[in-house]
This record gives C-alpha cells, structure tokens and sequence, in this order.
C-alpha cells in the first residue's frame, strides 16, 4: 500500500457533496477512523521499511503535505465544477437573466 494510501485515504473523503469536505455533512465515523487507521498503518510500516528500504520522516513529511495539498486542490475543484453545473457562476446567472428578459418581450 505504501505512503500512496495517504492519498488515496484523504480523496475517498472529497465525496459527492457539493459543499466543502470541512461542512456538513460530515462522512461517517467508520469511514473516518478506518482511513485514519489505515494511513497510519502506511506510514509506520514506510517509516521502518518491512520489506522495502525505509523512507526517511523528511520524505514522509514532504509526502504528506502534497497529498493534504492535492486533497484541497480536488476539492476546490469539485466545487467549481458543481457550481458551473448548478448554473449559479455570475456569468450563467446573468445570461439566464438576460433569456428571461427577451423571450418575455417577444411574446405578444
């Protein structure tokens, strides 16, 4: 599993709400402490090397800061995505603005 189960852990918890992942509604607590555990459990057994060369707590550190800062990039983005799709960007608000305003006037 490796240190790549950092990432893997704090992506499952960017789910499917539209919101950020730090507002409710929160995942539920099994899920939360199984990757917790499981994270854990990845970097304990990189950081001793059982069966692999060790990784030094540098490398770990460094590892773990760029999976914290990809959790945050794709949750950024998944909220850009949903508010583009729910059409509530000032651009789609404005243009749907704009639709109502002219299909009222041409009806006779």
């Amino acid at each position: 599993m490796g240190l790549t189960g950092t990432a893997g852990a704090l992506h499952r918890s960017s789910r499917a709400a539209k919101d950020a992942e730090w507002r409710k509604p929160y995942p539920a607590p099994v899920m939360v402490w199984s990757a917790v555990a499981a994270t854990l459990a990845a970097t304990l057994l990189c950081a001793w090397g059982f069966g692999l060369a060790p990784i030094p707590w540098p490398e770990i550190a460094l590892i773990w800061g760029y999976s914290l800062a990809w959790s945050f990039q794709t949750d950024w983005a998944k909220r850009a995505v949903y508010r583009h799709l729910g059409h509530n960007a000032p651009c789609h608000v404005c243009l749907i603005g704009l639709l109502k305003r002219s299909t009222v006037r041409g009806v006779p």
